[in-house]
């Protein structure tokens, strides 16, 4: 009976164990890679759809972030408190709703977000 009962206990110290350890999740990230603001908006340059973006570090260390945007990647390493502006230009008149895929990456720690961008046309 005794070798039931430590056995028991056992099981039970693995399953607690188990249930306090966080999964990798974005809710487990540090601050530095989830205070990272990524704005899309449609403009008309010259007939053509571009995307302008604007990406805001509001963390204590930098963060590199890279865009994959109309077959391109931008990228960029932001300082603590920056806020950097650009613009990807497509050949499009018109673009649908669309969604991309930043990566944001601060010291060893590595972040996916999906970020969308509604439907516009310059026609």
């Amino acid at each position: 009976m005794r070798k039931y009962l430590l056995l028991l206990v056992a099981v039970l110290v693995g399953l607690l164990s188990l249930a306090t350890t966080a999964p990798a999740t974005a809710s487990t990230l540090s601050p530095d890679v989830t205070k990272v603001s990524i704005d899309l908006k449609p403009r008309c340059f010259n007939g053509r759809v571009g995307l302008a973006y604007r990406l805001t570090n509001g963390s204590q260390l930098p963060v590199n972030v890279s865009l994959k945007l109309f077959g391109g990647t931008y990228e960029t390493i932001l300082s603590p408190g920056q806020t950097r502006t650009g613009v990807a230009l497509s050949h499009e008149f018109e673009i649908d709703a669309g969604r991309t895929i930043a990566r944001l990456v601060s010291g060893d720690e590595t972040a996916h977000r999906l970020v969308s961008y509604p439907a516009f046309s310059c026609k």
